[in-house]
């Protein structure tokens, strides 16, 4: 499974790989629904009447299980595989994102957004070690760096932007906030599912 890490592909031929391009849209929709969290949390909670010390515990859920999710994720594909480790827990959190405007529990709330936290953590802590798997170490900096952009300057527009521009445009409809952004972490765990390495899949069918 990992053996592809020690047959390190050069920056341009990366690029010139679907599994770069496969893994750079999950950055840019699984990092769009999960950056997009860190406003919608507390404004959601806000938004349903809990006082300000109260809604901040959705975005304090979110953020305990981004960071120590981490850990877990990162055994997990030890065992299970990056690729499947990397779709259960989009597809869980895209389904969070959906059930999230239709409850009105406190409890339930910190659970799902303790879910989507834990997605967005997976991503940060699962995907380089799968580059390396599909592209090698000797150039993993570059490719990864570039691998980034998508988080660094697609994510942001897909997520927090849109969203707010969302909430603003139907009078704080999270209904549909919320269903967009599940939409995307779906679409993330059908991309990182076919992140393979090069080569992989021929070697499959021999």
């Amino acid at each position: 499974m990992h053996s592809s890490a020690t047959n390190s592909r050069s920056t341009s031929r990366s690029l010139r790989t679907s599994a770069f391009w496969l893994l750079w849209l999950t950055y840019a929709t699984a990092g769009a629904a999960g950056v997009a969290m860190l406003a919608l949390a507390t404004a959601f909670g806000l938004s349903k009447g809990l006082p300000i010390q109260t809604a901040v515990l959705v975005l304090t859920a979110f953020n305990l299980t981004n960071g120590v999710g981490r850990l877990i994720s990162g055994f997990l594909s030890d065992l299970v595989g990056r690729n499947a480790t990397m779709a259960l827990t989009f597809l869980a959190a895209g389904t969070a994102e959906l059930l999230f405007p239709r409850t009105n529990s406190l409890a339930i709330w910190l659970v799902l957004s303790a879910t989507i936290g834990f997605a967005f953590g997976t991503l940060f802590a699962v995907s380089a070690p799968l580059a390396v798997d599909c592209f090698g170490i000797r150039h993993f900096g570059a490719i990864f760096g570039l691998v980034f952009t998508a988080y660094a300057f697609v994510a942001g527009p897909l997520g927090p932007w849109l969203s707010g521009l969302l909430l603003d445009r139907t009078g704080g409809n999270f209904a549909l906030v919320f269903g967009y952004l599940g939409f995307c972490y779906f679409a993330a765990a059908v991309l990182i599912w076919f992140v393979r390495p090069p080569g992989s899949r021929k070697k499959t069918k021999r």
